[in-house]
């Protein structure tokens, strides 16, 4: 690898994609819950529906903890790109400016 860029506005929009990302599959998660309700109520099994729903509800906890991942995650970039930023500028400030 021969290196790579990062900019204070690559991490700020990197960051807003990735929560972003992390709210639409919270919308995802909210409709599949109402719609596995309304399954459960609606289907009447003594084995498969049972089953069927356990597992849907624990694909929908993992979906659960990689949306507040992709959350946490792009709140971080945000804030990285905030500090880089802030150093940036803070650096800038203390140079001489020749002209």
């Amino acid at each position: 690898m021969d290196g790579f860029d990062v900019t204070t506005e690559l991490g700020h929009t990197t960051g807003d994609a990735v929560s972003d990302t992390g709210l639409k599959l919270n919308s995802e998660i909210t409709q599949m819950n109402l719609m596995l309700g309304d399954l459960s109520l609606a289907w009447s099994s003594s084995e498969a529906a049972p089953r069927f729903v356990s597992a849907m509800e624990g694909h929908l906890a993992n979906a659960t903890i990689l949306k507040d991942a992709l959350i946490s995650h792009g709140s971080s970039l945000v804030t990285a790109g905030i500090g880089m930023a802030g150093t940036e500028s803070a650096l800038s400030d203390g140079m001489p400016v020749v002209s």
